[in-house]
């Protein structure tokens, strides 16, 4: 699976964050020029750009403006914050993922105005080595056949799907 020129901005750019970089440039479904990274800390920045090769921001509202996927990478008790940070409204031209557990997508939509597309994912903690897998909370109005995602192992060149059914 590619992105051919999609541009993702991870908002947040702690573990999982970069667990998640890893894997999307590991497996060439996307190229590091195509994929920029905010956070509040800028050593941590740096240690993406230079790890990666992939583009860094300090300000979350120019990261989320270039974006066609944004994902919220970002601790649940700070997204609220996050969220006023990037000057809504969001449209539907944008796919919005969160990872932020325990933040409801209504929540999230309605913060950043109401017509936002918000999924939310849930990545377990194997995949901050490349073995694991995420199963995404669509919204009913984005629903396609359920999946969840594998991130792959380092040497592996495949970011596969493990299933997909539609849901019950």
């Amino acid at each position: 699976m590619s992105l051919n020129n999609k541009s993702v901005s991870f908002i947040g750019a702690g573990n999982m964050a970069e667990a998640l970089i890893r894997g999307l440039l590991t497996a060439g479904t996307v190229a590091p020029e195509q994929v920029v990274a905010t956070d509040i800390r800028a050593d941590r920045l740096d240690q993406l750009k230079q790890q990666y090769g992939i583009g860094i921001e300090t300000d979350n509202a120019v990261a989320a403006s270039r974006a066609d996927i944004m994902i919220l990478a970002v601790k649940p008790q700070q997204m609220s914050e996050v969220l006023a940070s990037l000057n809504p409204p969001i449209g539907k031209s944008k796919l919005v993922v969160s990872i932020a557990a325990g933040v409801p997508t209504g929540r999230i939509e309605q913060e950043l105005g109401g017509d936002a597309r918000v999924v939310r994912v849930m990545p377990n903690t194997p995949a901050l080595v490349g073995e694991g897998a995420a199963r995404p909370r669509w919204p009913p109005a984005l629903m396609p056949a359920r999946t969840t995602w594998r991130l792959p192992r380092q040497s592996s060149p495949r970011w596969g799907r493990l299933s997909a059914s539609r849901n019950a």
